[in-house]
């Protein structure tokens, strides 16, 4: 089994002591959940910051919004900013919906999908601006999506 410092990600030989990298002591980690979930968006393995977006989206952790907008905007991975899309419309609010219009645009038509679904689901205003966005989509699946939520 790989086990990662709590503090800066290094790789450990076991689970206890301290990190060689940063120092940090292994076994007194007294943050609250959703600031070791916030923490954990920089873990070195992507299927590790995959689960931990999905935790702060289904936990609603307004506080890690920004951490997800910064996903969005700069990430490469398109399933990393996938999820985040997703997160975002879960937790909702202005600052999440106007950063899924930009991610509406996104160069992964499976962002754009997340991002529209996420905005038409969230009514008012965003449905009409996904609804816009995606009538120009040259992906079938991102239209698809935007009438899939609609009906």
């Amino acid at each position: 089994m790989t086990f990662y410092c709590i503090n800066c990600f290094a790789e450990l030989h076991d689970d206890g002591g301290q990190c060689p990298r940063c120092g940090a002591a292994q076994n007194l980690d007294r943050r609250d959940y959703a600031a070791k979930l916030r923490r954990a968006l920089g873990h070195p393995i992507a299927e590790t910051r995959r689960r931990v977006i999905f935790l702060l989206g289904e936990k609603r952790i307004t506080d890690a919004v920004g951490d997800l907008i910064e996903i969005l905007d700069h990430e490469s991975d398109p399933f990393l900013v996938e999820e985040a899309a997703t997160a975002l419309g879960t937790i909702r609010g202005d600052q999440s919906l106007a950063a899924l219009v930009r991610a509406a645009r996104h160069r992964s038509f499976l962002v754009r999908a997340r991002a529209i679904e996420a905005l038409v689901c969230a009514g008012g205003i965003w449905r009409e601006r996904a609804l816009e966005i995606a009538e120009h989509d040259p992906s079938a699946m991102v239209r698809e999506s935007a009438r899939g939520k609609v009906e």
